[in-house]
């Protein structure tokens, strides 16, 4: 059986390979599409880690601590 527990170590970590899975993503997909619709990816992109962050799975880069952001 295994329990996972968000501590502030797994957070950063995992806000790290988010951030960088988010980036791949990015990079992949991007190659065949237009401005708009790249800067619509990104956008879309930053929104998922942002609600991420939001409720507490992952820090933003400039949070310390694993407060909530609001």
């Amino acid at each position: 059986m295994c329990v996972c527990v968000f501590s502030g170590d797994h957070k950063a970590f995992l806000s790290v390979l988010a951030a960088v899975s988010l980036v791949l993503i990015f990079l992949l997909v991007q190659r065949h599409c237009s401005l708009v619709s790249k800067i619509a990816l990104a956008l879309g992109l930053l929104g998922v880690y942002s609600y991420r962050a939001a409720v507490g799975n992952i820090l933003f880069p400039w949070q310390h601590s694993s407060r909530a952001v609001s």
